[in-house]
């Protein structure tokens, strides 16, 4: 009597050992087709920084905002893309500029450039741009570059005024983006000068 309820124990213990093994290697074999996966296909994780061609400080940027260096080299260097311009060099500049523009403010920041654009082909205008000063906003993300813009009309030399080029910008997830570009008069120097 106690034989054939001992044999039904161990035969029901067997059975569930069994059981168990065949689900541990189902998972092991689970466990080994994923990690072949993972190492097989490429990660769809992507760092992208954008920064401006010449790279002449060290800065830092995190997905919370960026560093003032940074700042004033993104800020000088589209200044010289908007405010450095000749007929032939624009299509080339606004090219440029799309990867730095934000969604929001793409279409109106190229209707904008583009009617620049036929402006200087119209009156053959180009503009030299000198900067002096850097204004930065780092809690609004918000840059101006002062300095002296030179405007020449057919080859002639036209008006040399102080101006402010007011970028506004915004980060999303560590990458840079343009929100706003205006010229301003330098009221202050301007009044003195013309």
């Amino acid at each position: 009597m106690i034989q054939p309820k001992l044999s039904g124990g161990i035969s029901r213990l067997t059975s569930e050992a069994r059981f168990l093994r065949v689900c541990l290697l189902g998972c092991i074999a689970i466990i080994l087709m994923m990690g072949i996966h993972l190492a097989t296909t490429a990660t769809e994780i992507k760092l992208t920084v954008v920064a401006p061609p010449a790279i002449s400080k060290d800065f830092w940027i995190s997905t919370n905002g960026f560093g003032p260096k940074y700042l004033e080299q993104m800020g000088t260097f589209l200044a010289y893309m908007v405010l450095n311009a000749t007929p032939a060099s624009m299509k080339f500049q606004v090219d440029q500029l799309k990867p730095y523009l934000a969604p929001g403010a793409y279409g109106k920041i190229l209707v904008d450039m583009e009617a620049k654009h036929a402006r200087f082909q119209r009156y053959q205008i180009s503009t030299l741009f000198y900067p002096n000063q850097i204004y930065l906003s780092k809690s609004h993300c918000h840059i101006q570059v002062e300095g002296q813009l030179k405007t020449f009309i057919g080859g002639k030399s036209g008006s040399s005024k102080m101006r402010k080029l007011d970028i506004g910008c915004k980060n999303v997830n560590g990458r840079f983006y343009v929100t706003s570009l205006k010229l301003i008069a330098d009221r202050a120097h301007n009044s003195s000068t013309d």
